[in-house]
């Protein structure tokens, strides 16, 4: 069936219809108006030859006399024929002009009129005329029947026209009440799911009502997926024996907690272990040492409850991490853990075989997760070897302090020197789709500095303590750039926070890919997933900013704040990336992978891309294509999916993480 547009029907419906009016009109005019112009002139006929023969009556004789009269009556009306016969018949005089009608051809037949003859007697003294016989000129009547068509058809004519236009003023008129369930209907498709004001128009209510019942229905969809998600995320941060947090989990808390603290405010962090766990899992038997284990969970997070604002979590097998702050307490807060781990213990009758160090010290926010972690560490080693161990007292050593500003006068050097000399460079790993086909190159960047390479992980915390962020970005950005036109292929960054929180830097970057608008489409820039979150607003206006350079942006080291992914939608996320830490031996992760599938689709039905981080081998890899992940990185990536020469074999994905949150190894259960 031929489509076609509304203004194409609403001339098609005009034309239509004024066509029927005019044909209807001009054949039910014309049959009318002949008929009376019939009768007319059938009458005028009669009367005119009763006038010419009283005229005659008068003539005495033929000849010139009798030929003015006719003449002259001839000459005064639309006649065809006078003609005047004598007594036998015979044509004594005849006037007759021949037929010349305006009428076209085609409607000669359907104009044609019949007329009638006007005959009179003529009576008088002249004996011998007896007759006159008149006829009007038929042509004359058609070219007037001929002249009401063509009135009829330009008045048929102008008013299409004028209904037309109206018809085409009033669509764009009403059309105009479109325009906003047009643009609710795109925001829909672009998953922004937004109840919207009704129209004033009520015939376009049921379709705005639809929806806005649409945009709810998949927003309560979305709010449902996101709270699943939210527990699976709950599920798998925490340790299913003890119900404790898992380290990652802790450790982003301990970090939190850092970052909020005040000058003057100070916290306790607290670690206990399980003295040769393996051997007592092999005296005792596991499921022993399990229900220890569970137990200790449970009185942990019993104490937690009773502080209030405490938080423990379970670092590995054998270590447990309690978190107090807001107290400078450390004594107190050491007996509370200690009495607690004993209690539970002695309850289990295993008094006499386990051996529970601890230590404990004050936080402060000078202090960093790998200072902390590496006093307690050295502090309960200590112990280990006391007949009964005890919770021991410790604190960050000024020798400590003296070395980390030793450490932050040799970074200055270092980094100011390569700023100077240009050293840095980006490394060279590839992110590739379920097919194993490229997507594009992350670039983690590096310094080389006197047969030296140092990683991300190793500077970009110094970067970020001597505020040289923004330098830092701005080189990155300069690299890609250079990176794309060499090798053509997508290249992906890392920007920092100030990337987002200044607005000079965002003016900047646009101005920087106007300049490079052929490669600017190539570039993939990310951030990671706690720097988005608490600079929406700001990572939306880059979006914005960014929108018509085809620039790609989006969420690195993701999945911790998973309520939250509904409003990704909003901001202009292209695609983000899970956190290795739920990619980590996943193969053997129901909770993981249930997260991960849950999260993809939630990801999906926004129209956001979903990669992993840190796949570490090929068993990962095939478990995160069957949740339907769309892009791997990481080990596996890079030396077996797509090889690439490299001198490095870590994840880049995770070179970014400060090896200040570097904690003591694990010894798993």
């Amino acid at each position: 069936m031929l489509a076609l547009s509304l203004t194409q029907r609403i001339w098609l419906i005009v034309v239509a219809a004024m066509l029927t009016v005019f044909v209807g009109i001009s054949i039910f005019s014309t049959l009318h108006t002949r008929e009376h112009l019939q009768e007319q002139i059938n009458d005028q006929n009669s009367d005119a030859a009763a006038v010419l023969a009283g005229a005659l009556a008068r003539v005495s004789g033929g000849g010139p006399e009798l030929e003015k009269v006719v003449d002259n009556q001839f000459d005064l009306g639309h006649y065809s024929l006078i003609r005047v016969e004598d007594g036998s018949g015979k044509v004594v005089y005849q006037r007759q002009r021949s037929l010349d009608s305006g009428t076209p051809d085609a409607f000669s037949s359907l104009l044609h009129l019949t007329v009638e003859q006007g005959e009179a007697l003529i009576l008088g003294e002249w004996s011998s005329l007896k007759r006159i016989v008149i006829e009007t000129d038929p042509t004359f009547a058609s070219s007037l029947l001929w002249d009401n068509i063509l009135r009829i058809l330009i008045f048929c004519s102008v008013a299409s026209l004028i209904l037309g236009f109206s018809g085409l003023a009033l669509i764009k008129l009403q059309t105009r009440g479109l325009k906003p369930l047009q643009d609710h209907a795109e925001a829909i498709a672009n998953r922004q799911f937004e109840t919207r004001p009704l129209p004033p128009i009520a015939e376009y209510r049921p379709l705005a009502e639809a929806l806005n019942i649409l945009a709810d229905k998949v927003r309560l969809i979305l709010q449902q997926d996101a709270r699943k998600l939210e527990k699976w995320s709950l599920e798998s941060q925490t340790d299913k024996i003890t119900g404790l947090m898992n380290r990652e989990p802790f450790l982003g808390t301990l970090k939190e907690q850092l970052k909020r603290q005040g000058q003057d405010q100070t916290g306790v962090l607290a670690l206990v272990r399980i003295m040769d766990l393996a051997a007592l899992n092999r005296s005792q038997g596991r499921v022993v040492m399990d229900n220890l284990i569970r137990e200790m969970g449970l009185a942990l997070r019993r104490l937690t409850l009773r502080m209030g604002g405490w938080s423990a979590g379970r670092l590995n097998g054998s270590d447990f991490a309690i978190l107090c702050p807001s107290t400078d307490d450390v004594e107190f807060s050491a007996q509370q853990i200690h009495e607690t781990m004993m209690n539970v213990v002695a309850q289990q009758g295993l008094e006499d075989v386990i051996r529970t160090p601890g230590s404990a010290c004050a936080v402060k926010n000078k202090d960093t997760i790998g200072s902390l972690l590496t006093c307690l560490d050295a502090c309960l080693a200590e112990n280990e070897s006391a007949t009964v161990p005890q919770m021991t007292l410790t604190e960050v050593s000024t020798e400590q302090v003296s070395s980390a500003n030793e450490t932050v006068g040799q970074w200055r050097e270092t980094l100011d020197r390569a700023f100077a000399e240009k050293l840095f460079y980006l490394g060279d790993f590839p992110v590739v789709d379920a097919e194993g086909d490229f997507v594009h190159i992350e670039a983690p960047v590096r310094i080389g500095l006197d047969d030296h390479e140092y990683t991300a992980a190793d500077f970009l915390p110094w970067v970020s303590r001597l505020n040289l962020s923004q330098n830092l970005d701005k080189v990155v950005i300069e690299l890609a750039l250079q990176k794309i036109q060499v090798t053509g292929r997508d290249v992906c960054i890392n920007f920092s926070f100030s990337a987002l929180t200044d607005n000079s830097f965002a003016e900047w970057l646009v101005s920087r890919l106007k300049e490079n608008d052929m490669w600017a489409s190539k570039l993939w820039i990310e951030f990671q997933e706690t720097v988005v979150f608490r600079n929406l607003d700001a990572f939306k206006q880059l979006a914005v900013a960014l929108k018509d350079s085809g620039v790609k942006l989006g969420v690195e080291h993701a999945g911790y704040q998973i309520a939250q992914m509904g409003k990704l939608n909003r901001i202009g996320v292209d695609y983000l990336k899970i956190d290795s830490a739920f990619v980590r031996d996943i193969q053997q992760n129901p909770a993981n992978q249930k997260l991960v599938r849950n999260l993809v689709e939630l990801l999906d039905a926004l129209n956001i891309r979903i990669f992993s981080e840190g796949v570490a081998s090929i068993d990962e890899w095939k478990a995160l294509v069957r949740t339907g992940v769309n892009g791997f990185t990481g080990p596996a990536v890079t030396n077996i999916i797509a090889p690439t020469p490299s001198k490095e074999s870590e994840t880049p994905a995770n070179e970014d993480r400060a090896t200040e949150d570097k904690a003591p190894i694990e010894f798993n259960q």
